[in-house]
């Protein structure tokens, strides 16, 4: 008995093609059409489609991206500033800050500054310190968190009596004229500090008349030489506004002779080391300290030779040498 193997067998086309379900099959494939890509024909929706937009998802996302940023940006929001806070600014002048600060935060509509992420640190410094002649400059302003913004700013301040002959001068600490003074010779101002020079140029309210490094130098050697010197100061001396040579006279009896145009605090620095070396009695005796040689310094008592040379008037040298015959630290 023979057994055949199962065959798959072609189906002959003319056969299939008489079934009724092929060839309806057959007329509906021949009959379909694809639905076609629509073509845009106005110019924003051309445009649209060129950039990726054309799409509804396309359109949703960029439309949320824009509502949110117009949140974000415009309306009142925690990103928005809510607090300044003025630091070391004079008394009485932080509510004058900060109502200026607040003019500035409210000037910008389109590109709004009280909003912390778009406010503009330096220009709103240039702001304050051109509009209040109380600052010098602002220092610092930081972004802290729930809209509270601190400014650090440093301020103008009457520190100086500028002494020229006959005429008085209040100087700020960055060097400009803030006022002019008539008194009697022994009733200096409270809390200035005398400067006295030998000329009298005339000065108007307002003028700067020191440079900012003779500044630096200055306000350094007077808020460190009590400490560095441990005596208080009594008042300064110079020959004229040109003069690198500036003389500290102390209220323990002795001067001291500096080169502003050298490094104030390594001069006091060198002065604790001179003054460390020198003994109790040489202390009591000291006529001056002369501090304008480099990591140098002389000291001359009462009973040197040199002593007579520095009664003569103060001469402006203009450099690190000096004529005065100093004696140098034993």
């Amino acid at each position: 008995m023979f057994f055949y193997k199962n065959k798959t067998h072609k189906h002959d086309s003319r056969i299939r093609f008489q079934n009724r379900t092929f060839r309806r099959e057959l007329e509906k494939a021949r009959s379909h059409k694809r639905e076609g890509k629509k073509i845009p024909d106005r110019r924003w929706e051309i445009f649209l489609a060129k950039i990726g937009l054309g799409s509804v998802t396309s359109k949703i996302i960029l439309f949320s991206a824009i509502a949110l940023a117009v949140y974000v940006i415009y309306i009142p929001n925690w990103l928005y500033i809510k607090q300044v806070n003025i630091l070391g600014a004079k008394q009485g002048d932080e509510g004058n800050i900060a109502r200026l600060a607040g003019v500035y935060l409210q000037s910008h509509k389109i590109w709004p500054q009280k909003n912390m992420l778009l406010l503009n640190g330096k220009n709103l410094a240039e702001f304050l310190s051109q509009q209040d002649q109380n600052i010098i400059k602002v220092e610092k302003i930081e972004k802290k968190y729930r809209g509270v913004v601190n400014i650090f700013v440093q301020p103008r301040r009457e520190t100086y009596l500028l002494i020229a002959n006959s005429a008085e001068y209040g100087v700020s600490n960055d060097g400009r004229i803030i006022s002019s003074h008539f008194r009697e010779p022994s009733s200096t101002p409270a809390g200035l500090i005398p400067l006295k020079i030998s000329d009298n140029e005339g000065f108007n309210a307002g003028q700067k008349i020191f440079t900012e490094s003779f500044m630096q130098a200055l306000n350094a050697i007077s808020s460190g030489l009590p400490a560095a010197a441990n005596s208080q100061l009594d008042y300064f001396e110079m020959a004229n506004l040109q003069s690198l040579d500036l003389n500290a006279y102390l209220k323990s009896g002795y001067k001291l002779v500096f080169d502003v145009d050298s490094d104030a605090t390594a001069s006091l620095e060198n002065l604790k080391i001179i003054l460390n070396n020198t003994s109790q009695s040489d202390k009591n005796n000291l006529k001056y300290v002369d501090l304008r040689l480099k990591d140098k310094g002389y000291v001359c008592l009462k009973t040197a030779p040199c002593a007579k040379i520095a009664e003569a008037p103060v001469i402006s040298t203009g450099t690190a040498s000096s004529t005065l015959q100093a004696a140098p630290l034993r």
